[in-house]
């Protein structure tokens, strides 16, 4: 499972953010709070034996292979509302 951010998500099908947010609001696409961390924001702590994490930094992530099939059944799903549309204007 290939994880992006809602910025590389857009990127990725040539939206904006708002339309991942909004297919993530919807229950369209599911997303997951990743937490990271700068390098020079770990420490070691002198009576632990392991790295500690001075500041977390939370970032939401989608799944590609989802994103992708989202985009694709959207857009055909567009598709054919436009051409339901104009079906019905003739």
């Amino acid at each position: 499972m290939s994880l992006l951010t809602i910025q590389e998500a857009a990127q990725r099908i040539g939206a904006d953010e708002q339309t991942i947010r909004q297919w993530i609001e919807q229950g369209l696409l599911k997303s997951l709070t990743r937490r990271t961390c700068e390098p020079d924001e770990v420490v070691l702590a002198r009576s632990a034996t392991h790295p500690v994490v001075t500041r977390w930094q939370f970032e939401v992530v989608v799944d590609e292979e989802e994103l992708e099939e989202v985009a694709e059944r959207d857009g055909w799903l567009r598709i054919s509302a436009s051409a339901i549309w104009n079906d019905a204007e003739e």
